[in-house]
């Protein structure tokens, strides 16, 4: 099982990239996929992440329900449409697209400070 302090799920190659290196520039942990399907094999093998940065769009209401239940802070990516569904779904951190690296890595940092550093 990997651990991580964050799981991000981001299709887009180099808002992915540059937020993990960011991340782990800072410390934390990170399992960066271009889509659920692996990270499904994650969660299901136990591993939890305190933090998951994923794209609404790719997560059916059932896997949001599931990360919520499990204790993760989930921080959805979301489209005009999709932020409507993440407020039905109870997603209390939400980023509206475009999204920067600085607005994911300053989200994670609200909700999971730096390792080594006061909250």
């Amino acid at each position: 099982m990997v651990s991580a302090d964050v799981l991000l799920v981001l299709s887009d190659t180099r808002l992915r990239a540059f937020a993990l290196a960011q991340l782990q520039e800072d410390g934390y942990r990170v399992v960066a996929l271009p889509a659920l399907g692996p990270a499904r094999g994650l969660l299901r093998a136990g591993g939890r992440p305190a933090v998951a940065v994923v794209d609404l769009a790719d997560l059916s209401d059932e896997d949001v329900q599931e990360l919520l239940g499990a204790g993760v802070a989930l921080v959805a990516v979301a489209g005009a449409v999709d932020r409507v569904r993440a407020q039905r779904l109870g997603v209390r951190h939400v980023l509206a697209k475009p999204v920067t690296v600085g607005q994911v890595v300053d989200r994670v940092r609200e909700l999971l400070p730096p390792a080594g550093r006061p909250a």
